[in-house]
């Protein structure tokens, strides 16, 4: 059964489900889509568990919803109750973007959690 649940970057993308409606949601969708690509080992459940709570797969679907968040606003955000993940739609380039989640998944204020 853990082998079912154990994440893989081709698992992770597959649960990704988006509907960009514009051009920089688009890129967007695919920059989220090439980053999860290039995850593995403990990045890979680092990445999940930010997602989702959980650092194995217990969810069909990662929602992603495009948001306006620019300048010192601009970070993803993630329900885990969800799971849904707001990725704003600022993001010029592929390396913009994971060096964004590289420093939020590797800062300790990304582990704590907000009861809103």
């Amino acid at each position: 059964m853990y082998d079912h649940d154990k994440p893989t970057s081709r698992k992770v993308v597959k649960l990704q489900d988006a509907s960009p409606r514009t051009e920089a949601e688009h890129t967007c969708s695919e920059h989220i889509k090439r980053y999860s690509r290039s995850l593995e080992g403990n990045s890979l459940n680092q990445f999940l568990a930010f997602v989702t709570g959980s650092d194995v797969i217990v969810y069909d679907k990662i929602s992603v919803a495009f948001v306006e968040l620019f300048g010192a606003f601009r970070r993803p955000v993630v329900h885990t109750c969800g799971p849904l993940l707001e990725l704003p739609s600022a993001y010029q380039s592929y390396t913009e973007l994971a060096e964004e989640f590289n420093s939020v998944i590797n800062s300790k204020l990304a582990w704590e959690f907000d009861i809103v």
